[in-house]
């Protein structure tokens, strides 16, 4: 049996998906499907993928051969960034290629025995490449690190009686900073489009109006050099390859008002 650390996406952005189906994934699409592929065969794919992609390294390309290699029985520890583990799990089966998916095709299947957050900061590990070796000491810290508590749903959170103000001359109100908390604890574009009305009016009209108010005063020295009436707001919804797809701006992956 070996231990691996593979990322789910970028601040595991692809771990509900993973974890709801599953599987691991991991990138590189380009490189094709590598069943039944021949090391030699990988090495001269690789090197002829790397002369036209220019942000492409052997190190970093290699890692989907080690990937593939995995074998049944595996233990996986999926990660966010460096201080957090989302979850635990066994591989079930062989290396294969999801042709049909959007982005990391190289896949894994991955029983997930256990998909408690835990807290693994103080274990001091520099996690960057998205797949690592682990020893069976590091696994097992890893399995026994503290967990994060999650929010029940059956707790009632405690009333708070004061009354909620903001100050008169603020161009937002109460119901803006309703709509951000929602999109903030729940990032997604169901939650924007069930209160889109309300997110114009409230959040995005007076946003733009105020920036717009700011580029008025601005001085002729800086409107001279910068555009300050077209194209100069983004969209709360981005693009944002199945991250997603809102955001209220606590997320450095999302920009959503003014560019």
């Amino acid at each position: 049996m070996h231990y691996w650390k593979i990322a789910p996406g970028e601040s595991a952005w692809q771990w509900d998906e993973c974890r709801e189906q599953g599987f691991i994934g991991i990138g590189w699409d380009e490189l094709g499907n590598l069943t039944n592929l021949s090391r030699e065969a990988f090495d001269a794919r690789r090197d002829e993928l790397i002369e036209t992609h220019t942000g492409w390294k052997k190190a970093g390309v290699n890692q989907v051969w080690r990937f593939a290699q995995v074998q049944e029985g595996d233990r996986i520890v999926a990660n966010r960034g460096q201080s957090e583990v989302v979850g635990i799990g066994t591989v079930t089966g062989p290396y294969y290629y999801e042709a049909d998916a959007e982005k990391y095709k190289h896949r894994l299947p991955v029983e997930w025995n256990d998909t408690t957050p835990r807290n693994i900061q103080h274990l001091g590990f520099k996690w960057v490449p998205t797949l690592i070796g682990l020893s069976d000491q590091e696994f097992d810290a890893i399995a026994q690190a503290p967990k994060i508590e999650q929010d029940s749903p059956t707790q009632t959170p405690p009333v708070d009686d004061t009354p909620m103000q903001v100050n008169p001359d603020c161009p937002f109100d109460l119901t803006t900073f309703d709509l951000l908390s929602k999109l903030h604890h729940t990032p997604k574009k169901a939650v924007y489009d069930d209160h889109k009305q309300a997110f114009k009016s409230h959040l995005e009209e007076p946003f733009q109006n105020l920036m717009q108010e700011v580029a008025a005063q601005l001085p002729d020295l800086i409107t001279d050099l910068m555009e300050t009436r077209s194209r100069i707001f983004a969209r709360i919804l981005k693009n944002d390859w199945g991250r997603g797809g809102a955001g209220d701006g606590g997320d450095r992956h999302f920009s959503p008002w003014s560019r």
